[in-house]
């Protein structure tokens, strides 16, 4: 048995729901004849199916800034280039396998190669600019967060912590608010669109930042917020479903409350049922089977 951290069933089961939702917003058309009450069920999982992006995006960030403040607390230091390491080791292989594979079956096709959608991906800019694929754009996302990750535990002084953490804390959450106010600006300055409206990273940090300032209020303070919220949980589950359920029923193409203060609500929401799975799970040790593993994301 390793001694690395416990891997949470909690927050594996809150992985699973992501990757349920981002299934369905990928299915094809509803099938002819499929039984009503299905066909239902079918086309709501792929009108919603989207907001499983936004839970990765907090997932991560809570996860990933874990494994950085677990080794400051640890060492009291921080390698950057370790860290991206083990991230790069995570997604490159099955990645760049993916992208052989896509160029190799193009050229057999006759497609020809696109060799600026190919750099695109290869440099992790698809956000920004056309690639291959039109779902990758949520990886070049959570890359340009690593490395805005590693950038800012660089920077930060360890030598008191605690009070560096606060720190951060506030900055993060002007950041948080910035975020808010670009997509809130953009809306109005550019004709609707998903690569410019949704994809760049600029506009969906703040999904994985809330993540950060999760993880890193509970290295500060504990489970302090986490005791708070479950006390709380007859009004916080509800509010939190509801909120979601709020925003999903508005089509997501060129909405202005989705894409704007929308996004921002599915960050909150998300977060707070994060906590209260977690707290749940430390509640109920005798009914959660926890394992350990190496890494948590």
């Amino acid at each position: 048995m390793n001694g690395g951290p416990p891997r949470s069933v909690a927050l594996d089961v809150l992985r699973a729901v992501a990757v349920l939702f981002v299934i369905g917003r990928h299915l094809p058309s509803t099938p002819e004849g499929l039984f009503p009450p299905f066909a239902a069920v079918f086309v709501t999982w792929r009108q919603i199916g989207w907001v499983g992006v936004d839970l990765f995006f907090v997932l991560s960030g809570y996860l990933v800034s874990g494994l950085v403040l677990s080794e400051l607390e640890r060492y009291g230091s921080f390698k950057p280039i370790r860290f991206l390491m083990r991230r790069g080791l995570k997604i490159y292989p099955a990645f760049w396998a993916m992208l052989g594979v896509t160029v190799a079956v193009r050229a057999a096709l006759g497609s020809g190669i696109d060799v600026p959608g190919s750099v695109a991906e290869l440099l992790f800019v698809q956000n920004y600019f056309p690639g291959l694929w039109f779902h990758t754009w949520s990886l070049a996302v959570e890359e340009h967060f690593y490395l805005a990750i590693a950038l800012v535990f660089v920077l930060l002084p360890v030598g008191d912590l605690p009070r560096t953490l606060s720190q951060f804390i506030r900055v993060a959450s002007v950041v948080f608010v910035a975020v808010l106010a670009m997509r809130l600006v953009l809306f109005d300055w550019a004709p609707y669109a998903f690569p410019t409206h949704l994809f760049p990273s600029h506009l969906r940090f703040d999904a994985l930042l809330f993540g950060v300032i999760l993880r890193v209020l509970a290295s500060r303070d504990g489970d302090r917020l986490p005791k708070a919220l479950w006390r709380r949980a007859w009004l916080v589950v509800p509010g939190a479903l509801g909120t979601i359920a709020a925003v999903v029923r508005v089509p997501l193409e060129g909405s202005f409350f989705v894409n704007t203060v929308g996004l921002s609500l599915l960050s909150l929401s998300f977060g707070a049922l994060l906590l209260l799975a977690l707290r749940f799970e430390a509640l109920c040790p005798a009914y959660i089977h926890v394992w350990p593993a190496r890494a948590l994301a």
